[in-house]
């Protein structure tokens, strides 16, 4: 297997289908079912991404995502907002704590795996170079 994604959903269809997509893809797959339980795994599991779902009960993806960038060792994980919200509103609020983009549900899976690699790359990418 590859690189461990954690997917943050608490909609039980959309995080099989998201869990069954990756590990398909060779992810290795961990899922939390809101930002509390993200945020508590972060340290446990050091995921290489997470795909942060937004309206999540206990505590949402923008401030589970605040809290996982504020955390020193877990600041450069990306973090690819899953929503189906597509204010600009909601996305500025995303961006602001600190996800690194944004896809609209319902999502292209192809596109999403697309994402997935580039932010990957991405993270690479500026390991290396620092």
């Amino acid at each position: 297997m590859g690189k461990k994604i954690m997917v943050v959903e608490d909609d039980k269809f959309i995080r099989k289908f998201l869990k069954y997509l990756l590990e398909k893809n060779k992810y290795m797959v961990v899922v939390c079912k809101n930002g509390i339980d993200a945020v508590c795994s972060v340290e446990r599991e050091n995921p290489d991404l997470i795909l942060m779902d937004i309206n999540m009960p206990l505590m949402d993806g923008i401030k589970a995502t605040k809290k996982i960038k504020s955390m020193r060792d877990f600041a450069r994980i990306p973090v690819i907002m899953v929503s189906s919200l597509g204010h600009l509103e909601e996305l500025t609020k995303c961006l602001e704590a600190g996800a690194d983009c944004y896809v609209i549900k319902p999502f292209d899976s192809y596109m999403l795996l697309k994402r997935i690699k580039e932010e990957l790359a991405c993270r690479v990418c500026d390991v290396v170079v620092r």
